[in-house]
């Protein structure tokens, strides 16, 4: 995978992630937080937030990211119109076991969120056509990655992640 691509990509979802959460487009940045603390395991999402967290250090933490990425978007379009553009770099193959290993959370996230009280349920449940499709995309691409990281298809992986950022950059806005 050409490293100005991924460089290209990680500024362009940065950028509409911390535009969106910043400025609470859509009371993105509540939602966010909801989001998170009803994915968490064993109840720990019906404890009380700190004094420390919650949507302001979201929505802060969100604006260096909306600050950074746009940054580091130029950087990438500058890597890939550079000469050395067509150098990919070539990963080496993990281990069988670590392959095995890396499934067990990627399992276990898509469990979580798919579980009746889970996030993505919640969104099934309550939404249209262009939501329930958000959803659907969103867990066949972490699927598509996770697939893409085993077989050794990087030039694929790329594609899962941009589709995973379109289809949660649907969902985080939320309902109008």
């Amino acid at each position: 995978m050409n490293s100005g691509l991924f460089t290209v990509m990680w500024g362009l979802t940065a950028t509409a992630f911390g535009w969106i959460v910043a400025t609470d487009f859509r009371d993105a940045a509540r939602r966010l937080e909801l989001m998170s603390r009803r994915s968490l395991p064993f109840g720990l999402g019906r404890q009380p937030v700190p004094v420390i967290a919650g949507v302001p250090v979201l929505r802060l933490v969100a604006g260096v990211f909306g600050l950074v990425g746009p940054v580091v978007l130029v950087v990438g379009l500058v890597e890939l119109a550079g000469p050395d553009s067509a150098v990919t770099s070539a990963m080496p193959r993990p281990p069988l076991p670590f392959l095995l290993f890396a499934t067990v959370p990627v399992a276990l996230g898509l469990w979580i969120m798919w579980r009746p009280s889970g996030p993505l349920r919640g969104e099934w449940a309550g939404g249209g056509v262009v939501r329930r499709a958000a959803v659907v995309v969103l867990t066949l691409s972490v699927l598509c990655g996770l697939f893409a990281f085993v077989f050794d298809a990087m030039t694929v992986q790329p594609l899962c992640w941009l589709s995973a950022a379109v289809s949660g950059l649907i969902l985080l806005p939320g309902r109008r």
